[in-house]
């Protein structure tokens, strides 16, 4: 969807892509890469304000989930 411009649609489902690998997957790679098109989308879409916030929260490797925290299902 990058490659074809549709920024619009990218950034719901990139959204939807860091909450899955953050709160359920618990993977940081996967995290990372999930802000990392969130914030191209943004940056595509104009928002730039979001989007500076946003690479400021991957380069300080912020809110990343722990290895090894995923919930019991116990």
């Amino acid at each position: 969807m990058i490659d074809e411009g549709l920024f619009e649609k990218v950034l719901p489902l990139a959204s939807l892509m860091e909450y899955v690998a953050c709160d359920i997957v618990r993977s940081k790679i996967l995290t990372l890469k999930a802000r990392i098109l969130r914030t191209n989308a943004m940056i595509e879409l104009g928002l730039i304000n979001s989007a500076v916030i946003n690479f400021k929260k991957i380069l300080s490797l912020k809110s990343l989930p722990d290895y090894g925290s995923r919930m019991s299902e116990y």
